[in-house]
């Protein structure tokens, strides 16, 4: 198909490493579910992760509390608990194949590459003013096969961003402004700069030789590019607290700003969706109105076919922006939250999940809701991919936080949840809880 091959071609751009490629021909033919590899954030640059048209599998799994995800290759689901395991399941059974216990509590979305998982390891709570992550927080490398732990790498603020591979390294960002480059055979650190700006959620966005990241406050929050080969700062977009993902599609950067205001003694948010040029200028910004301040950080969005979707921190929509002029396309009200997974576009739907574990398919020329489904009540999402390998979402939810929090966890209070899930859910089987027509 025509779109698979765009996103095909925009990962290898990057220097990637997709082995199994994206085309239904090369799915077919795989011996096992899912890519061989997953290079980056949503496996493809502009994150819209689905791969595959094999037949769907349908299972549940409880497991520990999950907060930021987990992605499907080589057979294998990978992902990390609040409980401090690095953990693997069979993709298409859910079986356990292995579990590793590292130091603190694991984020994620891990990274598979040429055999070697790559995830960190740390906490939500600010250690000072100008770190996040009370220790230890480390980056690892372990064995996609056993679990076994390959090479660790210790560092100054919490490793919660997924970690990144390009043209034969890895890079990583982190909570005390730092953004290293690795050999991801060693261990050895290539370089490292310190250049301000908290990472708790955007991972380093490689791109034709260039590292592009996003950072928030404190310190000195905006999107910069870097030389992936030194590491030297090339250029600043600043901006208000942007520590989202940037989203590679169209010969643009897209990136979100979220902005605090204060009115009537109350905190509120007003997001800013912007696209960037490579040279760092703004092309076009969207700003929504105000909105509660939530607890909880927002994944960046998915851009598909000329057009850009993304949720919002602030207010409860999906939005749909043509990719070249920002135009609003439709808005879409989300049941039960914000969305806080970057979107899925297919063929005829666009597919969003809630941070309160609404499962949600829209029109995707529309943005009407065509079917919904509460897969996990009682249940709070953190932030992450939402992924479709072979038809079959891959899902999670773990009990909800204390204080309100809608994380995988007590943001509030630093205390790591235990319980969690593991769904793979047939897209079939979201499509069957319909809205009736005119509902």
């Amino acid at each position: 198909m025509r779109t698979r091959r765009r996103t095909s071609a925009l990962a290898i751009a990057a220097g990637l490493v997709v082995s199994a490629g994206a085309g239904a021909a090369a799915a077919a033919s795989a011996p096992a579910i899912g890519p061989q590899n997953w290079p980056v954030f949503g496996l493809y640059l502009n994150h819209n992760a689905v791969w595959g048209e094999g037949p769907a599998v349908s299972w549940q799994r409880t497991t520990g509390a999950i907060a930021n995800g987990l992605i499907v290759a080589a057979g294998r689901v990978y992902y990390g608990t609040d409980t401090g395991y690095a953990e693997c399941l069979s993709a298409r059974t859910g079986r356990l194949i292995w579990k590793t216990k590292l130091d603190n509590w694991v984020f994620g979305p891990p990274t598979l590459v040429d055999g070697r998982v790559f995830v960190g390891t740390g906490t939500d709570v600010f250690a000072a003013p100008d770190v996040k992550g009370t220790p230890p927080s480390t980056i690892y490398a372990l064995s996609a096969a056993t679990g076994a732990i390959l090479w660790r790498v210790d560092t100054g603020g919490e490793d919660k961003p997924s970690i990144t591979y390009a043209d034969g390294y890895v890079y990583a960002a982190d909570g005390h402004g730092s953004l290293r480059k690795i050999d991801p055979a060693t261990g050895n650190v290539v370089w490292k700069v310190a250049d301000g700006g908290i990472a708790a959620v955007s991972p380093p966005t490689p791109y034709q030789g260039r590292i592009y990241l996003e950072t928030g406050t404190p310190g000195h929050p905006g999107l910069r590019a870097f030389s992936a080969r030194t590491g030297e700062r090339l250029w600043t977009y600043p901006e208000g607290n942007s520590d989202n993902m940037v989203t590679v599609g169209d010969g643009l950067l897209f990136a979100v700003n979220t902005l605090p205001i204060r009115s009537g003694g109350k905190s509120y948010l007003e997001d800013q969706y912007e696209a960037v040029s490579f040279n760092g200028h703004l092309v076009w910004r969207y700003t929504t109105r105000p909105g509660p301040m939530p607890v909880f950080e927002a994944p960046g969005g998915t851009e598909f076919g000329g057009v850009f979707y993304d949720g919002s921190m602030a207010r409860p929509y999906l939005y749909a922006f043509d990719a070249r002029t920002g135009r609003l396309r439709w808005k879409t009200r989300m049941p039960g939250g914000l969305v806080n997974h970057t979107p899925l576009v297919t063929r005829h739907y666009v597919l969003a999940v809630t941070n309160t574990a609404w499962l949600v398919a829209m029109n995707r020329s529309t943005g009407k809701i065509v079917a919904q489904w509460h897969y996990a009540a009682n249940s709070s999402v953190g932030p992450g991919a939402l992924t479709m390998v072979n038809h079959t979402l891959y899902l999670w939810s773990s009990e909800r936080g204390g204080s309100g929090s809608v994380l995988g966890r007590s943001a509030v209070k630093g205390r790591p949840l235990t319980r969690g899930s593991i769904y793979a859910i047939a897209q079939a089987q979201l499509l069957s809880h319909r809205v009736p027509t005119g509902g």
